[in-house]
């Protein structure tokens, strides 16, 4: 992982630990072969969810630079946008406007759809 990823995971690394939930987003680690078997095993063998966050960070910082951006693709994937926020607000800014945008767009064509 580059320097400047590892800054940024080291700077907000308490306010991470207190509000990262592991669990799904373990699984799409994994899925996307950020995490192997033996990294998500390993995490999941923490009791606390504190401590599971932790070696998380610690192993995604060992792994190569790709890890930051699925880190903060699989908050949002796993409805943890305010954590993903703190790490890139920019990002989140603007997948939220695609969102937003996106259900306008459904939004306006059912109601079209509805109407006729």
């Amino acid at each position: 992982m580059s320097a400047k990823h590892k800054e940024q995971l080291a700077a907000h690394r308490d306010k991470l630990v207190a509000n990262m939930y592991p669990d799904d987003l373990l699984n799409r680690l994994q899925s996307r072969k950020v995490l192997n078997a033996r990294d998500v095993s390993r995490i999941r063998d923490k009791t606390q969810i504190d401590g599971q966050v932790e070696l998380l960070l610690d192993t995604l910082m060992r792994k190569p630079d790709r890890a930051f951006g699925e880190l903060i693709s699989a908050l949002v994937d796993t409805d943890q946008k305010h954590v993903a926020k703190l790490l890139s607000p920019d990002t989140c800014t603007i997948i939220f406007y695609f969102f937003s945008y996106c259900l306008h767009c459904c939004l306006s064509t059912s109601k079209t759809v509805s109407s006729e």
